[in-house]
This record gives C-alpha cells, structure tokens and sequence, in this order.
C-alpha cells in the first residue's frame, strides 16, 4: 500500500487539510446537513479540500457532493 502514495510509481498525492479551513469546513457541514441525512466531518473536510486544491471530480456515491465537484459514480 505504501508504494501507491510514496514514491517515484506512486498513484496517488497524500493532500493535507490545513487548520485555517477548520471553521469553513464546519459552516459547510452545518448548512448541507438536512434532518435524516447529515453530512460527515470528512465529507465536508472532503469539498473544502478540493475547493483548495482546484480539484474538480470526486469519486463518490454520495449525493451532497453534487453542486460542488463533478460526481464520478461508476
């Protein structure tokens, strides 16, 4: 697994959340939740990220994704 994300045949960037977003990272959590159907910490951490780092697509098949990134779910 280490040889996925470390290293010169690495697959994938380790990306880190930075302390600055942790309140943007909370009102978003907040304002997408509904009763029945929250948003997880990561999820939003998740949308933050990518809006920080320009990234546009997610693989996901959750739905609160849409409206910020381009869902991939297949």
């Amino acid at each position: 697994m280490k040889n996925l994300f470390l290293g010169p045949l690495s697959i994938a960037n380790l990306l880190s959340i930075e302390n600055s977003w942790l309140e943007s990272i909370y009102n978003l959590q907040k304002k997408i939740s509904v009763p029945g159907d929250p948003v997880s910490f990561i999820d939003a951490s998740n949308i933050i990220l990518c809006q920080n780092y320009e990234i546009k697509n997610i693989v996901s098949f959750d739905g609160h994704f849409s409206g910020f990134l381009n869902v991939i779910d297949h």
